[in-house]
């Protein structure tokens, strides 16, 4: 414990203050040097101390970080770190990250509230700033304010040297009296160490020899004498680099804090101070991430200058850069430092560590390495680079040096008589260019002639490059072997020499060369299933960490072959490309083709800074295989013997194997070689089961394999099960018996007459059913896959014609649900059942299903009577009222039942209101008018809610036809589900257009009331056609006769000329539009004669797949107007009208005149007649009557 000592001024005060960092540890304050003597002295060792303190404001500073602030505070008091994004980088902080002295990582945004303890007050909402109060001791140390951007870290860090005084430490007096001369403070060093690390703290040579001296956290600075003995601390001697040295470690606790490493000479100290803190405060012993890369090999020469370097990846500051000397000195590079030709630059880039070597004699060869130590707010990485100077020329070492490169041996197999070119290139000038022979004879640029004039090879430098070549105009057998090639480039102080040994090994396909260095990496084996001529690739793919140096191909007979000039191998080509490495084309033309190929690729993969020489390889096979023609499939009952053979002999029968169903060869033991077809490949397999039906192979063969794949169906061992039949009288009978798969089948009846007796199963096809078929029939029925056949007898039972599944309804009506139901006896099977609504909807009777007004239950239910259908109507509509039907679909027939649910409303019966009654059956045809084509089928219905008995509809012109389910015709037949359904209809033939005209329907009821429903049909002709002028244009077309829609017209003149109505020829035009309606037109404005005779006229009704035609008549040109004969019309419509004119003017003269004018029209008259001269009597009398 140091002496304390009063301080009674505020300049002392200040000096010790800034002499605390000097002692302190552990909470402790060391103020040394505080006896007070006299106001000179105080003012001389004032001076001193203001300028040990303003050595360590100035040169206080860490390595790639901002410089280090040194602040002093009492106990209890605050202080302020911050750095300001804004102001110096134009930088926005997205995050601030404040590190304190005991590695406490806190991190905010600018202007928010920091959780942690209170007394850290965030200053400002842009800049990273912290007011830290209520310091204690505990928090003395370094702190560090740093940020992130959008981008990444940001540039600028504020680094705070932290010493809190105690408000009561009193003045004391050292016992050290070294601690008041320490002189120069160096940089300040922090190390982040974890547990049983060592470091050094060393001072360099350039003040000379020095007494060295030691001072612990919270410790006394201590003489490194032989007596020394300090806890951790070893003192090592000095050296060409280093005057004081000292190495601590293992690190643990108690080692932790700032040390000073202090140096005398000549009465002057130096001091350098280094603080060690956990670089993980929560795990100390954590390993930090470290990296060495690969080591740096220079050949350099005496005043060589060579600045390598170590940077730190993105976000990453350093801490310390470091020189480990060949004697394994670790000296830390800082400012103040001046280690023996050794210097850091580019101090203003913090993620980079820069170190500059002098090469000035033997001293500064040997093996070096360099590392930097960066951080990041939350964790510390190493990166060390290791390195090794040699002197290019030990004869005379201030030659020019030249960096060697050493580039990869290339091994070349060659064909003898063909050219080679090997280049060594450079992105620098050109010096010389060197060559060693196989026979060790050198030669340059300047003797290069006799190389070719002796060997054929040219050393040359290309024109216009910056290369080194070596040519070979013919390969030879005296220029095979080791060959070492160099080429020595230069620009500026940049000199590069380059060399390679090159091996020319002559191609032996036999022994080709091995190279035993390589990685082997075996790529995706390829199978290729081909036929003979036909072309296949083979590549190796190309990627951007593999460098290709050689291809080659092994082939099925083992020989191997290199891609190299003169490559000559039958059938095979080399091919190149973007993205191949190494490729072939093989063109398999015949045997010598097929096999087990390698297509081989030797290059160099580079990770990183690693290359690794690797030699990748492709298996592929050929194989060609022909599948014969595949017989027919064998169908076998399990428990018989299969035979397999190919369906010829073969040679190579000794090598035919056997896969079955799973594509597996079978064994010896599986399988019986059928001896009389052994050359066909001949098989046995006894009593096969359903798991070997699938597809057997037969595969021989050598270089070609031949496949023969045989499909194989095992059935089941199959038990004849007719069922017994139910017939009624009447019904026609058209159905299968037995196995549908059966190959032949006879068929007797009850009297034993044959039915059916063909291949194929059974065919049963009666017209009408009658009594005398009832009886026991035989069946007897061959099955596939077997040889025999097997029979059974079953009954047949012939029903009456009214026989159906007795259906029994009810309904029952609650408060607001009605539940309709129909039942049959339980000695039927119901499949399915229905009901029909008044309005003719259909309701499906499912489990549990509800829609609509239907709501509820929709079910089947079974009860001890029977298996009842119903369905719950929920809230029921007046439209609900009316009678329902139901149907029941058992497994042999279909049931009827009618229910009436009125809802208490049951109108008084009258036959005029009974389409109005709801409780009463009404018919109703199904459709009121029925468009009929001609000839085509056409189908009349009614329905009534009624059971009925019989059923007949009448004809237009008075023709009855009665229908029925068991009634046939040659023209008619009955439709419908039976006369119990109420459902009456007849399908006729084809019906004519003299059946045009009202019809009705007719039934009766089982209580012999007979209802009738009138309706319409209209029998058209399929198709009509014309030809006719309309307004003087004429027209021909056709007309559906049903006036469907046509999907297309076609019209084809009498002279062979045709088209349709969608690409009519010029002069011809349809009307498009028509074509909906069911009618085509075609309209010609200016008609020729051939326009005038017949045409054909073809219509496409849709939906329909036949065309319908017909062909027009000849038409005539029309009559052209006469002039005379309508002069003629005129003239004697004038006389008429003359002649009308003068009799109404007659009728108005008195009688005498009229008389009088008579007379004179009769004398007109008669003059035109052969008569004799009138005497002078007549013509007096002729003369008019005096009025």
């Amino acid at each position: 414990m140091a002496p304390s000592c009063k301080i009674n001024s505020i300049v002392q005060r200040r000096v010790c203050s800034t002499l605390i960092i000097l002692g302190k540890s552990n909470n402790s304050i060391v103020c040394d040097s505080c006896d007070i003597i006299d106001q000179s002295s105080l003012v001389v060792k004032m001076l001193r101390l203001w300028v040990i303190g303003l050595f360590l404001i100035l040169a206080g500073t860490f390595t790639g970080v901002e410089s280090t602030r040194i602040v002093t505070v009492t106990v209890g008091q605050q202080f302020t770190i911050g750095v300001s994004a804004v102001e110096k980088s134009s930088e926005t902080a997205v995050e601030c990250i404040l590190v304190t002295s005991q590695n406490e990582i806190i991190s905010f945004i600018p202007g928010d509230e920091i959780d942690a303890p209170r007394r850290f007050q965030v200053l400002d909402d842009k800049d990273c700033s912290v007011a830290v109060s209520d310091v204690n001791t505990a928090d003395a140390g370094v702190w560090t304010m740093s940020y992130q951007t959008e981008t990444g870290p940001g540039n600028q860090t504020d680094t705070v040297l932290l010493m809190a005084r105690e408000v009561n430490a009193s003045d004391g007096e050292n016992e050290n009296e070294k601690d008041d001369e320490l002189g120069t403070m160096l940089s300040a060093i922090q190390h982040f160490v974890r547990e049983e690390d060592a470091i050094d703290i060393s001072l360099d040579t350039s003040v000379g020899e020095e007494d060295c001296y030691v001072k612990a956290p919270g410790g006394e600075l201590t003489k490194t004498t032989s007596e020394f003995d300090m806890d951790g601390v070893v003192v090592q001697t000095s050296s060409l680099h280093v005057s004081c040295r000292i190495t601590i470690g293992p690190i643990y606790e108690n080692l932790l804090g700032t040390w000073l490493l202090c140096g005398e000479s000549n009465n002057e100290m130096r001091c350098q101070p280094v603080t060690i803190s956990w670089n993980d405060n929560n795990n100390p012993s954590a390993q930090s991430a470290s990296s060495i890369q690969p080591r740096f090999e220079h050949s350099v020469n005496y005043g060589l200058t060579v600045n390598p370097g170590v940077s730190s990846p993105s976000g990453f500051g350093a801490v310390t850069c470091h020189v480990v000397t060949p004697s394994g000195e670790n000296l830390v590079i800082t400012k103040d430092t001046k280690y023996r030709n050794i210097a850091r630059i580019a101090f203003e880039t913090l993620s980079l560590c820069s170190i500059v070597f002098s090469i000035t004699d033997a001293d500064s060869l040997g093996d070096w390495s360099i590392y930097g130590k960066f951080r990041s707010a939350r964790n510390q990485q190493e990166i060390h680079l290791p390195l090794r100077f040699t002197i290019y020329n030990e004869e005379n070492p201030y030659e020019q040096a030249y960096n060697v490169t050493q580039l990869s041996d290339l091994r070349q197999t060659v064909i003898l008589k063909t050219p080679l070119t090997v280049t060594i290139s450079d992105i620098t000038e050109v010096d010389n260019c060197l060559c060693e022979t196989p026979s060790r004879k050198v030669y340059n640029l300047e003797n290069a002639y006799e190389l070719k004039r002796l060997k054929g090879v040219e050393l040359t430098v290309p024109k216009g490059e910056t290369s080194c070549q070596l040519f070979f105009h013919s390969i030879t057998a005296d220029v095979l072997g080791k060959w070492r090639f160099v080429g020595k480039f230069s620009h500026g102080n940049l000199h590069t020499q380059k060399w390679q040994r090159v091996y020319l090994i002559e191609e032996d396909p036999n022994n080709p060369v091995i190279d035993d260095f390589r990685t082997l990496e075996i790529l995706s084996p390829q199978v290729i299933d081909t036929k003979l001529d036909t072309t296949h690739r083979v590549t190796i793919t190309s990627t951007r960490d593999v460098e290709n140096e050689s291809c080659h191909i092994v082939t099925p007979s083992g020989l191997q072959y290199a891609f190299i000039a003169g490559f000559n191998l039958s059938n095979v080509e080399i091919v190149t490309g973007t993205g191949i490495e190494c490729g072939v084309e093989l063109h398999v033309y015949n045997t010598d083709m097929i096999g087990d190929w390698t297509l081989i690729s030797r290059a160099t993969r580079t990770s990183g800074t690693t290359i690794t020489h690797v030699e990748r390889r492709r298996t592929f096979s050929i194989h060609v295989e022909e599948t014969l023609a595949t017989g027919n499939p064998i169908t076998i009952t399990e428990g018989s013997d299969l035979y397999l053979r190919l369906p010829e002999t073969t040679d190579l029968y000794k090598t035919c194997k056997l896969y079955g169903p799973t594509g597996e060869e079978l064994s010896e033991k599986q399988y019986l070689i059928d001896e009389i077809h052994r050359e066909s490949c001949g098989y046995i397999i006894e009593k096969v089961n359903l798991s070997q039906s699938g597809t057997w192979t037969i595969v021989y063969g050598k270089s070609i394999i031949y496949r023969s794949n045989i499909q194989v169906n095992v059935l089941e061992h199959v038990q004849l099960a007719v069922q017994d039949q139910q017939w009624t009288v009447g019904q026609s009978v058209n159905m299968t018996m037995g196995p549908a798969d059966a190959v032949y089948c006879n068929l007797y009846n009850s009297r034993r007459d044959t039915v059916f007796d063909d291949f194929g199963p059974c065919r049963v096809v009666i017209d009408r059913v009658t009594s005398d078929l009832r009886g026991q029939w035989l069946i007897h029925v061959g099955v596939p896959g077997s040889i025999g056949v097997q029979y059974q007898t079953f009954n047949v039972d012939v029903l009456s014609p009214d026989w159906r599944p007795f259906v029994t309804t009810e309904v029952v009506e609650a408060e607001n649900t009605v539940t309709l139901s129909c039942s049959v006896s339980s000695n039927y099977v119901v499949k399915a059942c229905k009901f029909a609504s008044p309005e003719g909807h259909i309701l499906l009777a499912n489990q549990g299903v509800g829609q609509g007004v239907y709501d509820g239950a929709s079910r089947y239910e079974t009860d001890t009577n029977g298996l009842r259908c119903k369905i719950t109507l929920t809230n029921p509509e007046l439209r609900t009222r009316g009678i329902w039907r139901c149907a029941v679909h058992t497994k042999d027939n279909t049931g009827y039942g009618f229910l009436t649910y009125y809802r208490g409303y049951k109108p008084e019966h009258n036959s005029n209101s009974d389409r109005y009654d709801v409780t009463v059956p009404y018919l109703r045809s199904q459709f009121r008018f029925y468009s009929v084509t001609e000839g085509e089928n056409s189908i009349l219905s009614c329905i009534i809610s009624a059971p009925i008995r019989y059923c007949y509809f009448r004809s237009p012109n008075g023709t009855v036809f009665n229908v029925g389910p068991s009634l046939s015709s040659d023209t008619y037949e009955y439709v419908g589900n039976g006369f119990d359904s109420g459902e009456c209809g007849v399908k006729f033939h084809q019906l004519g257009i003299d059946h045009t005209g009202p019809w009705s329907c007719s039934v009766g009821m089982t209580n012999f009331e007979e209802r009738t429903d009138t309706f319409e049909v209209g029998v058209s002709e399929p198709i009509r056609v014309f030809h006719t002028w309309r307004s003087g244009i004429l027209e021909i077309g056709a007309i559906a006769g049903d006036w469907l829609p046509l999907d297309y017209c076609r019209f084809v003149r009498n002279d062979g000329l045709g088209f349709n109505s969608i690409n009519p020829p010029p002069d011809y035009y349809t009307y498009q539009w028509s074509v909906y309606e069911g009618k085509c037109i075609l309209a010609i404005t200016d008609p020729t004669r051939w326009d005038l005779q017949p045409w054909t006229v073809f219509v496409k009704v849709t939906g329909e797949t036949a065309e319908r035609s017909d062909t027009t008549g000849v038409l005539q040109p029309p009559v052209e107007p006469n002039s005379k004969a309508s002069k003629m019309l005129f003239w004697m419509l004038g006389v008429t009208m003359g002649f009308l004119f003068i009799i109404a003017a007659v009728s108005l003269i008195p009688p005498k005149n009229r008389k009088w004018t008579y007379n004179q029209a009769t004398s007109i008259r008669n003059s035109f007649r052969r008569s004799p001269i009138p005497t002078q009597e007549a013509a007096q009398n002729d003369l008019p009557p005096k009025v």
